[in-house]
């Protein structure tokens, strides 16, 4: 004879399981942030959020990961490089980004002493406007998100089945 399913028990262990994979990937997509540079400004870290919602009496689980829309171009993104921006646009970004982050200001082999720093922000930014308005400038993506999280959804959920198997035939049974 088979042993009884105790289902609260059993919910309790999935939740537990989740919770535990909700936090891990959490913490790994931060790294993985990091390590890919996507974030200029922080907001991306800070608004790498989990939840876990477990509802109904057929006990449905759902492990949510939210984040603001990312990238460090993610300011520029919308933008139609193929017309004539306002380099204000670009002077933000790059302010954003700080002057360290760029190897030169244009015109000058190396950074200059004496050129004033919103004249070195208006060079670096006009650069980046011009550099691409012939439409053929294509940001590539980073490949962060997709193959942590499908990955480690493919491991949760085969080690959830693994640890519940006894009790999959007598669950199918008693629902």
């Amino acid at each position: 004879m088979a042993k009884k399913v105790n289902l609260p028990e059993l919910y309790k262990d999935v939740d537990l399981t989740l919770e535990n994979w909700l936090q891990e990937t959490a913490i790994l997509l931060a790294q993985a942030v990091k390590k890919n540079k996507l974030d200029i400004t922080g907001e991306l870290l800070k608004s790498i959020s989990t939840d876990l919602v477990s509802r109904g009496e057929k006990e449905y689980h759902e492990a949510i990961i939210e984040f603001k829309a990312h990238g460090s171009f993610r300011e520029l993104r919308t933008l139609d490089f193929t017309q004539n921006q306002s380099g204000e646009i670009f002077k933000k970004w790059v302010e954003k980004k700080g002057l360290s982050a760029f190897k030169y200001v244009p015109g000058y082999q190396k950074k200059p002493a004496r050129l004033p720093k919103e004249s070195q922000l208006q060079r670096i930014a006009w650069a980046i406007a011009f550099s691409r308005t012939d439409g053929s400038y294509k940001h590539k993506r980073k490949k962060w998100f997709s193959k942590l999280v499908y990955s480690r959804m493919a491991k949760v959920t085969s080690e959830i089945i693994t640890k519940h198997a006894d009790f999959a035939p007598d669950f199918i049974f008693e629902v």
